[in-house]
């Protein structure tokens, strides 16, 4: 059975600091093929043009700025992605193929053109999508950052519930996201 990654897919995209200011697609739908790693439960389109009304999560942002950061911040961990399109407004974007990055041009005119407006990313295994976000909960909390939920990490995030009201269970959810966003000053738009 395939890993449902789209929950994992979004606690990371929370951890990014422009993650409000995007549009962000359901997992199935908006013009995807069937056999798409959107059906499959693998995949998050984030942009700021997406046009699948009831589908849409977050919105409010029309800028190409924070989309090709949000895209540049994703391409820096390729190794954990199976998919990454995106295509930079004037040319060129950050494109990943199962954990290698590959040229502009790789998916194809078609698919690059139907990437105008917005990211796609995909991350096929529980596992890997755990990494990155053990990753991105190492990076915020100024922990060695080596993908491993190991006994430092845990108790660092421990630590941080603690401080924050939260029960410190050491799993990191959407109430701990939340804290960690807002202790890095991130306000919703």
């Amino acid at each position: 059975m395939t890993d449902k990654t789209y929950p994992t897919i979004i606690l990371i995209a929370n951890l990014y600091e422009h993650y409000d200011l995007q549009y962000v697609t359901a997992t199935t739908g908006g013009g995807h093929a069937t056999h798409s790693y959107h059906y499959l439960g693998e995949a998050v389109d984030f942009g700021s043009g997406v046009s699948n009304p009831g589908e849409v999560k977050a919105a409010g942002f029309t800028g190409q700025t924070s989309r090709d950061d949000f895209a540049k911040w994703w391409y820096q961990e390729s190794k954990y992605l199976t998919e990454l399109i995106h295509t930079k407004a004037g040319g060129g974007g950050w494109y990943v193929k199962n954990g290698n990055r590959v040229p502009r041009g790789y998916y194809g005119t078609t698919t690059e053109n139907a990437h105008k407006n917005h990211n796609h990313v995909a991350i096929k295994t529980l596992k890997m999508a755990k990494a990155l976000l053990t990753v991105r909960v190492q990076q915020l909390l100024h922990v060695t950052v080596d993908g491993i939920y190991g006994p430092k990490t845990v108790a660092a995030v421990k630590i941080f519930q603690a401080k924050h009201g939260l029960v410190h269970d050491g799993v990191v959810g959407p109430k701990t996201v939340a804290a960690l966003r807002a202790a890095q000053g991130w306000k919703k738009v």
